[in-house]
């Protein structure tokens, strides 16, 4: 399991560095290279604020079979809001894992009189 820590300006993802998350004020921002799979084999899950990232891939050629797998498993921030989490593919494989960060309440102290 990997626990992501929110980065500011973190580089995008690349072969040599699979997934980089980015945070700012008021988003969350986590990019997975998944160019070698096609968007159908790819499988965003999640629960409570764990994330989960599989995609699968069978390929069988001139009586070869080969398989290809990919899981990443993260332990989002309790900031991110998990109800706006929305991924998206780029057109270059990055997958892109977006959310709004809630932001904090101040309390005002009551005093007893």
């Amino acid at each position: 399991m990997l626990h992501v820590e929110a980065l500011k300006k973190a580089p995008p993802a690349t072969k040599e560095n699979q997934s980089a998350a980015t945070k700012d004020d008021t988003k969350f921002t986590l990019a997975l290279d998944v160019s070698d799979f096609k968007p159908e084999e790819v499988d965003v899950k999640v629960y409570g604020h764990e994330l989960s990232v599989r995609a699968r891939q069978e390929c069988e050629e001139h009586g070869f079979f080969t398989a290809r797998q990919f899981n990443r498993h993260f332990v989002l921030p309790q900031e991110v809001d998990m109800d706006t989490l929305v991924p998206r593919l780029a057109k270059d494989g990055v997958l892109y894992i977006e959310a709004d960060k809630r932001t904090l309440r101040q309390l005002e102290i009551v005093m007893d009189t």
